[in-house]
């Protein structure tokens, strides 16, 4: 049986992040919500995801600059879609 992707949606509007993440686990994807840049970061090198999905304009840590942490982690990378 082959495994269940894993995405990883980090946006700074909760409720944008629960529905995306929401949808996302009734489409079959593993799914989790995150609220900030940093918590995208260690997602993404904990959870080692097929895929990010970012808010480009969280506070604190942007999605560009999460972008670019997840692209330099060698062992959380993963791609990343900025919404």
């Amino acid at each position: 049986m082959p495994t269940r992707s894993c995405i990883v949606v980090a946006d700074d509007n909760h409720d944008a992040a629960d529905s995306l993440a929401q949808l996302l686990g009734l489409m079959g994807y593993d799914a989790v919500a995150v609220y900030d840049g940093e918590q995208a970061v260690r997602a993404c090198h904990d959870l080692h995801p097929d895929l990010a999905i970012l808010d480009v304009q969280m506070p604190l840590l942007d999605g560009c600059a999460a972008a670019r942490r997840i692209r330099d982690d060698e062992e959380g990378r993963a791609p990343v879609l900025a919404s």
